[in-house]
């Protein structure tokens, strides 16, 4: 059901199949990681093909920082390998906008946990959420 929305909305927006393609690879990771604690690395290299075809100098920079960000919480045990490659492949393709998108990621994960103890959380779920909510209420990706 959430695939055909998702695609409805793309279609109503802005169809070009590269929004629908990010769309569809955005909804792919974020729904299997909040099942299963994975993110796959077909999304991500889905999104990673959009990124390249749009590629941006001043996007690597951004990528460069959010990769070295990561990189240390995954290497002290805080974020999974997933999360790194995920929200570095998505900086490459936004650019400026992934700060915006992490800091509404975390602020879903405060509101949706305020109640319960959970110490594992399914980050790529959470920017998915984020990135949608951001491309309907900002528009911010009209650089695909």
């Amino acid at each position: 059901m959430s695939y055909i929305v998702v695609n409805m909305f793309v279609i109503l927006t802005s169809f070009n199949w590269q929004n629908l393609l990010f769309a569809n690879s955005l909804l792919y990771i974020g729904l299997y990681d909040y099942f299963t604690f994975i993110i796959p690395d077909l999304g991500i290299v889905a999104i990673l093909v959009i990124a390249l075809l749009n590629f941006d100098y001043f996007n690597l920079f951004f990528t460069i920082i959010i990769f070295l960000i990561t990189f240390y919480y995954w290497r002290n045990g805080k974020m999974g390998f997933g999360d790194v490659k995920f929200l570095s492949v998505l900086s490459l393709l936004i650019g400026i906008y992934i700060f915006p998108v992490i800091i509404v990621s975390i602020i879903l994960i405060i509101l949706s946990n305020i109640e319960k103890k959970i110490k594992k959380v399914p980050l790529g779920f959470y920017v998915m959420l984020s990135t949608f909510t951001l491309y309907i209420f900002r528009g911010v990706y009209h650089i695909l």
